[in-house]
C-alpha cells in the first residue's frame, strides 16, 4: 500500500483547506493495462511507471501531479513514485477518479539521480529500499493517518513569515526538490 498526498482539487473541484490523504494499492501492470488498454498502453511503460489506485474514487486529482507515493518500510519512509498521469472522462473533460493513476518509477532513476544530485552527505540513503520491485497489492489497508495530518502541511507561522526565519526552512512535507544543472552551458 502506497500513500499520497497533496492539495490538489478534492472530488467537487475545489481546493483543499487542508492535506489531502489517501492510501492506495499499486496494482500489477496487468490489472492497469485490462482497465483501459487503449489509456494506459499510451502512458504505462515498463520498468518506468507503475499504477496505483482503487478505482472506486478514491485517487490522485488535479493538481497533484508531481507529488510523490510514499512507502513506509520499517522506520523508514521513501518516495517510490511521482504522480504523472490520470485518466480523464471524455465527457466532462474532468479526471477520472475511478480510474488508476501512472506513477513514474523512481526506482527507475535512482542511478541518475545518485549521478547527477548532491545528496546531502549528513543524510543516508538506502537504495536497497528502494531499487525492489514496488509490491503489488489488491487489499484494503486498515491503516491511516499514520502521517501525524494535525500539523502535516500546515504553515505553523504567522503569513508573511519569510522561510529564512522559521525553524524548519521549507517545512512543508512530502516535496522533493531535484534540480540538475548543466555547467558546460
Amino acid at each position: 500500500v502506497g500513500y499520497i498526498m497533496g492539495w490538489g482539487l478534492d472530488e467537487e473541484y475545489k481546493l483543499p483547506s487542508d492535506l489531502n490523504q489517501a492510501t492506495v494499492p499499486i496494482v500489477s501492470k496487468r490489472d492497469c493495462l485490462e482497465s483501459d488498454l487503449a489509456h494506459y498502453t499510451r502512458f504505462y511503460h515498463e520498468s518506468k511507471t507503475f499504477c496505483a489506485g482503487y478505482g472506486n474514487g478514491t485517487s490522485a486529482g488535479p493538481g497533484d501531479s508531481g507529488g510523490g507515493l510514499f512507502l513506509h518500510r520499517g522506520d523508514h519512509w521513501f518516495m517510490r513514485g511521482i504522480i504523472s498521469n490520470g485518466k480523464v472522462d471524455p465527457n466532462t473533460l474532468l479526471l477520472n477518479s475511478e480510474s488508476f493513476v501512472v506513477f513514474t518509477d523512481v526506482a527507475y532513476y535512482i542511478d541518475w539521480i545518485k549521478k547527477h544530485v548532491t545528496i546531502a552527505t549528513s543524510v543516508t540513503i538506502d537504495t536497497d529500499l528502494i531499487v525492489v520491485p514496488p509490491p503489488s497489492s489488491t487489499s484494503d489497508s486498515t491503516q491511516s493517518n499514520l502521517l501525524g495530518l494535525q500539523s502535516c502541511g500546515k504553515d505553523q507561522y504567522q503569513l508573511g513569515t519569510p522561510e529564512e526565519l522559521k525553524k524548519s526552512l521549507d517545512q512543508y512535507p512530502w516535496l522533493a526538490v531535484i534540480e540538475y544543472i548543466n555547467l558546460n552551458t
